[in-house]
């Protein structure tokens, strides 16, 4: 299964286009480098992007970099970040599955595309809020129809709630408005994290609604108190379909690498106190693993 963090909200709308390299100082090899793979190096090649904070940047401190480098460590490797100018959106397709790297952070468990890891970490969506407004406490609160502005990414599993409580249509001029009018149909497009959480600092938007990891970091930066409430579990569309509002977050790698799956399972599993320390540090809800 996809999650809306993997394919909706970051929407795996996946072109055949050149990818645009970059290496962050002492990280790791550029793409296509032989000594980023030759047979005497002790490497995890890593896909990232720079276009995918908070969970990775280019000087690889975003928390999810973090992750990956304990977990290379556990293994007796080095970490070698193999950066795209890209969207996170294309790393299996265009860097993946073109051995240009070996292993994606960030991916859902039981991704199809891909032999997922042991789950890394499990986190869910919020609501945010003003500290000095009331909570929002779920979907069929009555505050949140006159809220005013939501903002959110144009593809959330908030968004089949929505429709149900027949509130999200009246909300897309201004979800477009947050990305300039641009259509999503043949470029990528998205409000990004950081915007969705000055939006509602501002007063411009009356809700957020975001994957607790992208906007943790920036709730905290944020210079006006901000509440955050996670979203229970237990959501259904219009139809009476579960809509899931919890994600477990997983490493992939190339079907036909299951001695490298295997190998990462082994090295999360040793290093969970390490990674639960970036968890805390990053200063979100990490529920437990396949709850």
């Amino acid at each position: 299964m996809f999650s809306f963090r993997s394919t909706l909200s970051t929407r795996f709308i996946l072109a055949a286009a050149c990818l645009g390299m970059a290496v962050a100082p002492g990280v790791g090899h550029a793409v296509g480098d032989p000594a980023a793979k030759s047979d005497g190096d002790k490497v995890l090649r890593i896909c990232a992007s720079t276009q995918n904070a908070p969970f990775s940047r280019s000087d690889a401190s975003g928390f999810e970099d973090k992750i990956m480098t304990v977990v290379a460590d556990a293994m007796g490797l080095k970490p070698v970040f193999v950066w795209s100018n890209r969207p996170q959106i294309y790393a299996v397709q265009e860097q993946l599955d073109k051995n240009q790297c070996d292993v994606v952070m960030g991916v859902d468990s039981g991704d199809t595309r891909v032999l997922t890891t042991v789950p890394v970490y499990r986190a869910g969506y919020v609501f945010i809020t003003r500290a000095d407004h009331d909570a929002i406490t779920g979907f069929d609160d009555p505050k949140l129809k006159t809220a005013g502005h939501i903002a959110m990414s144009l593809h959330s599993p908030a968004q089949p709630v929505m429709v149900k409580e027949k509130i999200y249509y009246n909300n897309v001029p201004y979800l477009y408005s947050l990305i300039g009018f641009h259509s999503p149909r043949n470029q990528y497009a998205d409000v990004s994290p950081d915007k969705i959480v000055s939006e509602v600092a501002s007063g411009n938007a009356g809700v957020g609604i975001a994957f607790e990891p992208e906007v943790a970091r920036y709730v905290h930066e944020s210079n006006v108190k901000l509440r955050v409430t996670p979203i229970e579990d237990n959501q259904t569309g219009s139809d009476g379909r579960a809509i899931p509002q919890r994600f477990d977050e997983a490493m992939g790698v190339r079907k036909d690498d299951a001695p490298l799956r295997d190998a990462l399972n082994k090295a999360i599993d040793a290093s969970r106190s390490k990674i639960d320390a970036i968890l805390h540090e990053e200063g979100f809800v990490s529920y437990p693993l396949n709850s």
